[in-house]
C-alpha cells in the first residue's frame, strides 16, 4: 500500500528536473575500498531504467532548459569504461560523458589510490617497518604482525570502506597515507609513490584490470557516443594546491582533451568533488570552462550555479536510490 501511495504522489507531482549521473568503473573487482565501482551487470540494469530519458549527453547540456531528462557521466579514465560500460550504453542507445584525467592517458601506471591499495591490500609479505622519508616527510610505523596478510585475511577484510575503522595496520596505515598523498604536490606523491613501491618490491605497471585508457581508445569511444570533459591532469585537489599549479593542471588539462578529441572541452568535473571558492571558478572560466561538475547530490534548478552542477554517483547498491529520482 506505502509503495502505490508514493507512486500516485509522483504521478500527481512529478519533479521534472534534469539530473546528472556519476560513476567511476563499470567492473566486478576484488575489493573497492572507496566504492567506486558497479558490476556490468547492475550498470546495465541501471541503464534499461534511464534510457528512455538519457538520449543526450552533457556536449548538448543546458541546464536553463526544461524537460526531464538524465545525464550520464564517468570519471578518471578507466578502461573498463571502454570495455565493460560502453558496449551496454550502445545497446540501449544511451550517450554519456567521460571526464579525463589526462596525465594518466595511455600512461601505462595505476592511478595512485589503486597502487596504494595495491600496496597494503592485497595478499603478501611487506618488511616488518615501514620507514619512508620524502622531501624531509617521514612515516614511520611498525606493521608487527600484519606485515603477512593471508588470502583469510583478505577474504575477511574484501569489503571494508576506507571510511570505516581501520582493522589492522595495514589498513591504518593505507588511511594515513591516502591523506599524505591526497594534499601532497604531484612531484611530493610521485616521489613517495615511488619509494613506497621500492619498499613493498611493488611493480608500478598498470594491472590490466586498472588500466586507464589511451588516446586511441578515447577517440573510439568519442566515435560510439561518448563526449569528453575535463578532470584536471594529475587528479589533484583544487583545494590543496597554489593557484599557479591549479591555472596549469586546467589548462593543461583542456588543451589535451582537445588535441586528443579535436573537439572544444568545455565541461570540467571537480578531482575528489572538492568545489573549493569563487576564486577557483573564475580559474576554470577564464580556461574556457562553461560547466564545472561536483559531486554533491541534487536535481539541477533555476538557482543551480553553472559552475557547480550537482552530481548523483551510483554504486552497486544504488538502484533503489535512482529509482526515488526517476518519474
Amino acid at each position: 500500500m506505502r509503495s502505490l501511495l508514493k507512486q500516485l504522489r509522483r504521478r500527481l507531482n512529478p519533479d521534472r528536473r534534469p539530473f546528472v549521473l556519476g560513476y567511476h568503473r563499470v567492473i566486478d573487482l576484488r575489493i573497492d575500498p572507496w566504492g567506486m565501482a558497479i558490476s556490468p551487470r547492475t550498470f546495465e540494469e541501471q541503464v534499461k531504467r534511464i534510457a528512455r530519458y538519457a538520449r543526450t549527453d552533457l556536449s548538448a547540456f543546458d541546464p536553463a532548459e526544461s524537460g526531464f531528462r538524465v545525464f550520464v557521466t564517468f570519471d578518471d579514465g578507466y578502461r573498463d569504461n571502454l570495455e565493460n560500460a560502453l558496449p551496454i550504453l550502445k545497446r540501449h542507445g544511451v550517450p554519456a560523458t567521460l571526464f579525463l584525467a589526462t596525465g594518466c592517458v595511455g600512461c601505462g601506471r595505476e592511478f595512485w589510490w589503486d597502487q596504494l591499495e595495491r600496496v597494503f591490500l592485497f595478499p603478501g609479505s611487506l618488511p616488518e617497518t615501514l620507514d619512508l622519508e620524502v622531501d624531509g616527510e617521514r612515516v614511520v610505523a611498525p606493521l608487527g604482525r600484519d606485515r603477512i596478510y593471508s588470502d583469510a585475511d583478505f577474504d575477511q577484510w574484501r569489503h571494508w570502506k576506507a571510511w570505516s575503522p581501520a582493522p589492522t595496520m595495514r589498513h591504518q596505515l593505507y588511511q594515513l597515507l591516502w591523506s599524505i598523498l591526497y594534499r601532497a604536490s604531484v612531484g611530493h606523491r610521485e616521489r613517495l609513490m615511488e619509494a613506497l613501491n621500492a619498499w613493498a618490491s611493488v611493480d608500478a605497471a598498470a594491472r590490466p584490470e586498472y588500466g586507464a585508457v589511451t588516446a586511441d581508445e578515447v577517440r573510439e569511444m568519442g566515435r560510439d557516443g561518448f563526449s569528453f570533459g575535463c578532470h584536471t591532469v594529475n587528479h589533484i585537489s583544487l583545494t590543496r594546491h597554489p593557484r599557479d599549479c591549479l591555472e596549469d593542471e586546467i589548462r593543461r588539462s583542456r588543451e589535451t582533451v582537445e588535441e586528443i578529441t579535436g573537439k572544444n572541452a568545455t565541461l570540467f568535473s571537480y578531482p575528489h568533488g572538492d568545489t573549493g571558492d569563487s576564486d577557483i571558478v573564475e580559474h576554470l572560466r577564464n580556461a574556457g570552462i562553461r560547466y564545472g561538475f561536483s559531486s554533491k547530490p541534487g536535481r539541477i534548478r533555476n538557482q543551480t550555479d553553472p559552475m557547480i552542477i550537482p552530481r548523483n554517483f551510483v554504486g552497486e547498491e544504488d538502484v533503489r536510490k535512482l529509482e526515488k529520482m526517476l518519474p
